[in-house]
């Protein structure tokens, strides 16, 4: 895309005069001065496709202090996602700011505890290049305490990577004196720093009437935009899975795996509901989270009975075949439970699981079979079925080795609460299992009552309650 035509302050004097708020010990950590700045974006950009893919490969993740599992694979992306954004922004005096990142995506084994910060601080940089040409014209106080608000967020960036930095290189020579050593503290109250400043940033932003601006700035308007898209979480080669099976064997397989009508349960909440229904629902800044966040974790959708929960339940398995529709993440699997005499199989968390490990089998009903699904159909068929329908470890088993060709999972349950009581303690168990256990992200969205069962386990996790 080509560069937008517009004045523009000199970002370089806003980095310097946030640099010269850094104390002496941070400006050494910070090099403004490497000569071959216009080489340093296609440099970052080779490092993290390569990081990105050494995490795949190895399926790096690590745990946060709160207990959630983040996907390093993630994080590379989210990355590659700035870094080609930032191409496009076209900065070259930004672009000396960018090698601090080059520290971490060159070697993510050493660095994995700060990757996930520098892919936020990556966003910011990106954010507010475009900002500044948006906002930062004219000479209004507005304006002015704008600029100084940026400042101030620039200086707060600086003296995180700064922090960075030097955590990062005492932690390679595992230094021990006592009042050299930086902490995790440190790095988070300069986290902390950022956030404020950029909040104040924002509330300044507000002031600053941009509606003449804008106007004459749509391709800066659409990069804005663009970078409030959800991430693109796709791996083309899942569209070239061949699994050699004729149209009639790999039928066979996907019964055997589960006969449930999943499909036709979804069709049957969906009748009725009304165009732009429960909207809120989808750009609840905690939905958004769970959704965009590069950790495995559930969302609990609770409340009291006739709420619309299963309604609203539709909706996000809609959001996410959109998403899927669109080229930019996998499909969702599913699953409506429901206490019903006729339909027992829709209350029992063994052929809740087998109906997920049958989803997960393929990209899409008719599409060719996951390897592992036909592996396992292939081992069971020479012992004839001996075993008769999968067990409640073997469809666990099978779903964590499908989750694995995925670059991102996401399971919606609905009305947890009309699963048996007695066992459904074993499928809450099981998808706890399948966050802790699995090496590719995973999204999970389970609407249920407030049993108190159910809240006792899921109370800890993000949650949204509703009433009617």
């Amino acid at each position: 895309m080509a560069q937008p035509t517009v004045p523009r302050v000199c970002i370089n004097d806003l980095w310097a005069r946030a640099a010269a708020q850094l104390s002496d010990n941070e400006k050494r950590n910070i090099n403004f001065n490497r000569p071959d700045k216009l080489n340093i974006v296609a440099e970052l950009h080779a490092a993290a496709e390569k990081s990105r893919q050494r995490s795949v490969e190895s399926r790096w993740k690590y745990t946060r202090k709160s207990g959630e599992t983040v996907i390093i694979r993630d994080l590379f992306e989210k990355i590659v996602r700035w870094i080609d954004m930032f191409k496009q922004v076209g900065d070259v005096a930004v672009q000396k700011l960018l090698t601090h990142l080059l520290i971490a995506v060159n070697d993510i084994n050493k660095y994995a505890l700060v990757v996930e910060d520098l892919a936020r601080i990556a966003e910011l940089i990106c954010r507010f290049a475009l900002t500044e040409d948006l906002y930062l014209h004219g000479t209004s106080k507005a304006v002015e305490e704008l600029e100084r608000a940026v400042v101030k967020l620039y200086a707060s960036i600086l003296g995180y990577l700064s922090k960075a930095k030097q955590y990062l290189e005492q932690r390679a020579v595992k230094r021990t004196i006592k009042n050299a050593v930086l902490t995790e503290t440190d790095l988070g109250s300069g986290l902390t720093d950022i956030q404020t400043a950029e909040n104040d940033v924002d509330r300044c932003m507000a002031l600053v009437d941009r509606t003449d601006n804008a106007k004459n700035y749509v391709k800066l308007m659409d990069l804005l935009a663009r970078i409030d898209e959800p991430l693109r979480r796709m791996d083309d080669g899942l569209k070239n899975i061949h699994d050699d099976l004729q149209a009639s064997k790999r039928a066979e397989i996907v019964r055997w795996l589960s006969p449930e009508p999943y499909i036709q349960h979804h069709k049957q909440t969906r009748q009725g509901i009304l165009t732009k229904t429960g909207q809120w629902l989808l750009s609840n800044p905690i939905f958004k989270k769970w959704k965009d966040d590069s950790a495995s974790t559930i969302l609990w959708l609770h409340g009291i009975p006739g709420s619309g929960k299963s309604k609203l339940v539709s909706m996000v398995i809609e959001d996410a075949l959109a998403r899927y529709k669109a080229g930019d993440s996998p499909q969702p699997v599913f699953f409506y439970c429901s206490r019903n005499p006729a339909e027992p199989a829709r209350s029992d968390p063994q052929a809740i699981l087998a109906s997920l490990a049958r989803q997960l089998s393929c990209l899409e009903p008719g599409k060719p079979l996951i390897r592992p699904a036909v592996n396992l159909f292939k081992e069971k068929e020479e012992e004839g079925f001996a075993s008769g329908s999968l067990q409640m470890d073997e469809s666990l088993n099978l779903v964590l080795q499908l989750i694995a060709q995925y670059p991102l999972a996401t399971i919606v349950i609905d009305a947890m609460d009309e699963c048996n009581p007695q066992k459904r303690h074993e499928l809450l168990k099981a998808l706890e299992h399948i966050l802790r256990n699995s090496s590719s992200l995973v999204k999970i969205f389970v609407s249920s009552r407030n049993d108190q069962d159910i809240v006792l386990r899921l109370q800890h996790y993000l949650n949204l309650e509703i009433d009617s």
